[in-house]
């Protein structure tokens, strides 16, 4: 038990993916033009958290060769937990989620079909597709298909509250936006430029001119979303604050952090905009 206490401890923010699951969740109400269901709320607030969790320690046991090499002092590599205890806790938080998934085709058909297709393209992520090798050689490529899981998610919380918005404008903005914003803060995480080259982090591999035009593809998606979801101007400021900071990135790429940060508050923001907009607008 103390080694499970030790890996949630380090490795799994508990209380930055319960505000990233509740800011979620409301933001999938604003947006559903329907009376807050707390139940509903609710499930969708654990069925969220569970996955990011479970995400956790999928990542942890199958980065455990990366991290003997350039991160030895984590739980697995330092052997506070074996894998065989990591793979235990994978298979219960698996079985949750899988009774979270009967429970939301209880609540609605959409929201069950959503949830279940994050859950199989989560275990498709964990196997890397079956073709681990050749897409840990395209690191951009690799992050692409680990990202879009997020869609499904994303419109899994909306049909919690109305399931006639899952196939709509506003729907797809939703999932587009939060996409742009997870993306973003995946790449943000990963330019440290002396990082080990076994990390092959997108600095390091891409270049600052390439990052610069993979986060702008980014931010003119999310800034698109805004449009449609009628709250540009929420969404245009952050944008422009990570553009003007890109130039960073070439002038003094040992600053990284500063962009980092930046990119990790837009997410925070991003998933709680549309409810602060929403309420904002009710005043």
């Amino acid at each position: 038990m103390q080694s499970i206490k030790i890996l949630i401890k380090e490795r799994l923010p508990i209380v930055p993916n319960l505000i990233l699951a509740v800011g979620l969740m409301l933001s999938a109400y604003a947006i559903s033009n329907q009376a807050l269901n707390v139940f509903n709320f609710m499930v969708g607030v654990f069925a969220l958290f569970l996955f990011v969790s479970e995400l956790r320690f999928m990542d942890e046991l199958k980065d455990v060769e990366k991290d003997l090499i350039a991160n030895p002092d984590r739980p697995l590599p330092r052997k506070a937990i074996t894998e065989a205890q990591v793979l235990n806790i994978i298979l219960a938080t698996g079985v949750v989620l899988a009774l979270f998934n009967v429970g939301s085709f209880i609540l609605s058909k959409a929201s069950g079909v959503l949830l279940l297709i994050a859950l199989i393209w989560l275990f498709l992520m964990y196997r890397e597709f079956f073709v681990g090798l050749w897409l840990s050689s395209r690191p951009m490529l690799y992050a692409i298909t680990h990202q879009i899981v997020i869609f499904p998610l994303c419109l899994f919380a909306v049909a919690l509250f109305n399931a006639d918005l899952v196939s709509s404008s506003e729907g797809y903005a939703f999932g587009l936006l939060i996409l742009s914003a997870f993306f973003s803060f995946e790449i943000g995480r990963k330019l440290d430029p002396n990082a080990h080259e076994v990390l092959k982090t997108y600095l390091r591999v891409y270049g600052p001119k390439k990052v610069t035009v993979f986060i702008c593809i980014l931010q003119a998606l999310a800034i698109t979303a805004g449009i449609y979801l009628s709250m540009f101007w929420w969404v245009f400021v952050p944008a422009a604050l990570i553009l003007l900071t890109l130039p960073k990135l070439f002038k003094a790429p040992h600053e990284y952090k500063k962009l980092e940060g930046l990119i990790s508050l837009n997410l925070i923001y991003t998933v709680w905009a549309p409810a602060i907009h929403y309420f904002v607008e009710k005043l």
